[in-house]
């Protein structure tokens, strides 16, 4: 339910899923019965609660994995008018989404209207996921398949799209990841995150063990 507060007396934690390699060392099943925010192209392992995507190329790129009968029918979304410089098509506004407004090369900052969002370029898990789960009401975040390099679980050889070429021009881990700036704004508001990623690459972020005890590795998504 895309709705301020809507859990805030219902559910203290949500897990984040990004979409890096150690996604695949993750039974993901066990989250059934939490509420999960995932990014971009999620769906290829799981169908989460909240699907979100600031880049309107990747958007475009994967909607047929995105935005489908089975994800429109299981899933709420939020999407960003300019996300990535490409404006919005007119039929990403459904009734089971929220768009928001990017603003571009500022500082870090939460909007809790959730109405602007920033564009950092670390991910769209710091601009957009972390924004709505504080949104929605959530005092406990945890990071799951965030590992804060370019390769996703789906491709960890990283020949899908410009992943090879994005690792050389910035290296293995992406530039711009100011973790320390996204703490600040939730210590504001008294919201605890974890990283629960098994990588454990995010030193600015406190590391909490997988909270499941069943972990499985499987390549196959």
């Amino acid at each position: 339910m895309l709705e301020k507060n809507y859990y805030r007396d219902k559910k203290d934690r949500c897990f984040i899923l990004g979409t890096g390699i150690s996604l695949n060392d993750i039974d993901l099943s066990n989250l059934e019965n939490e509420v999960t925010i995932g990014v971009n192209q999620i769906c290829v392992t799981m169908i989460p609660d909240f699907i979100v995507v600031s880049d309107n190329t990747c958007l475009l790129k994967n909607e047929h994995i995105i935005l489908n009968e089975k994800t429109k029918k299981y899933s709420d979304f939020v999407f960003v008018n300019n996300g990535g410089g490409v404006e919005l098509p007119e039929r990403f506004y459904i009734q089971n989404s929220k768009v928001l407004k990017c603003i571009e090369e500022i500082p870090y900052f939460i909007d809790d209207d959730f109405k602007d969002v920033t564009n950092t370029g670390g991910s769209v898990v710091q601009d957009v996921a972390i924004p709505l789960a504080c949104w929605l009401g959530f005092k406990e975040i945890n990071l799951l398949g965030c590992d804060g390099g370019f390769r996703h679980f789906f491709q960890p050889n990283g020949t899908d799209g410009d992943v090879l070429g994005l690792e050389r021009r910035h290296g293995i881990k992406r530039p711009r990841q100011r973790w320390n700036l996204v703490v600040k704004e939730l210590n504001k508001r008294n919201v605890s995150l974890y990283n629960c990623s098994p990588t454990n690459n995010l030193k600015e972020v406190e590391y909490k063990e997988y909270p499941f005890k069943n972990r499985k590795v499987s390549n196959e998504h």
